[in-house]
């Protein structure tokens, strides 16, 4: 199974809650007898539609519904490649009468739907490639097949063409019940969003919403949100992003001028995640974090490195440098080193 399918191969994932809130989103947008049927599609080629349409598809297979996903991109299919299928029998042969080997012949639709290694969830993929595919779907077979597919799922997922660049998505956005436009961050224009939507419109289609795709979010900001997720390991990346270093030393009368030579230092350094540690002794911790901007003087309200007792202890060690105004208080850190030292 590929990687791309972050729905099944890892659902605790803060991007697979994302396309939960999505199905749920979906869900209440109305309710159909029958089954209803979402088309994707996106403004050009890139910016995730089929990967979008693919673990929607499966978050609704999760719950227990029947789904059938249609790989419409004729011109470009990729669903076939995602959940490891044949290509063909698919949509193109059964609008176009026609098998695999280019014999005319009527096609079943049950000989088109292929399942998957997702409990509940079937595919149809895109046949082969024909030279017409806005004539195929501009058809009354088409629409006899969503509605024939309503009667035997509870939804119906399309993963249509770029909506820009042909019109497939536009004819198809007549028969189903919504439309979602899937955007870039920083590449998709706001000025092709309003044409698709423009576009879709003017032919009958119902636009819903846009799913803003290749966000650039970090695993810190999840976890003041996602209950979980500060349970889970955190990859190399996300580590490097938060950086951090133990001083580990024992406090005694030998080395109190070391102590003060090493507050010299962080003040001549400027930069606490620079600083070498020639340290290792498993007596005191005491914990030097990195902030990001420490010495950025347009930054100036952030700009305090904290020094806090690995131990949780209720010591303020806030404001022992203090970027802004260029003061390292050495005697304050020499006291609470010292401090530290008695309390033990």
């Amino acid at each position: 199974m590929k990687k791309e399918l972050i729905t099944k191969l890892d659902p605790k994932s803060p991007v697979s809650e994302a396309f939960r809130i999505l199905r749920t989103n979906i869900q209440y947008m109305g309710k159909k007898e029958n089954g209803e049927s979402v088309l994707f599609t996106s403004t050009v080629q890139g910016e995730g539609k089929s990967w979008i349409a693919a673990n929607t598809a499966i978050t609704f297979a999760q719950t227990g519904k029947k789904v059938v996903l249609i790989d419409a991109d004729m011109r470009r299919p990729r669903q076939n490649n995602i959940f490891g299928v044949d290509m063909y029998p698919g949509l193109s042969n059964y609008l176009s009468g026609m098998t695999s080997g280019g014999i005319e012949k009527n096609i079943d639709i049950k000989l088109c739907l292929q399942t998957t290694d997702i409990d509940n969830l079937c595919i149809i993929p895109a046949g082969n490639i024909p030279p017409n595919p806005a004539e195929l779907l501009n058809s009354e077979k088409t629409t006899n097949l969503v509605k024939q597919l309503k009667e035997i799922f509870d939804i119906i997922i399309i993963d249509s063409a770029p909506c820009l660049i042909v019109t497939d998505s536009a004819i198809l956005s007549r028969h189903v019940d919504y439309t979602i436009l899937v955007a870039s961050q920083k590449s998709t224009k706001i000025e092709d969003i309003k044409e698709a939507k423009k576009q879709i419109e003017n032919v009958g289609g119902r636009v819903v919403g846009v799913v803003l795709n290749k966000v650039k979010l970090s695993k810190k900001k999840y976890e003041n949100h996602y209950y979980y997720s500060q349970h889970e390991t955190h990859s190399r990346e996300e580590k490097e992003e938060t950086p951090s270093f133990k001083i580990e030393r024992i406090l005694n009368k030998e080395n109190e001028n070391e102590m003060r030579s090493i507050a010299e230092d962080l003040k001549a350094n400027n930069n606490y995640s620079n600083y070498n540690n020639p340290y290792n002794q498993n007596n005191q911790n005491i914990e030097l974090k990195n902030y990001n901007n420490f010495n950025n003087p347009n930054n100036e309200t952030n700009n305090y490195s904290k020094l806090y007792d690995a131990s949780n202890e209720p010591n303020s060690y806030s404001n022992l440098y203090n970027a802004k105004n260029g003061q390292t208080k050495l005697d304050e850190m020499y006291d609470i080193f010292k401090s530290n030292k008695d309390n033990n």
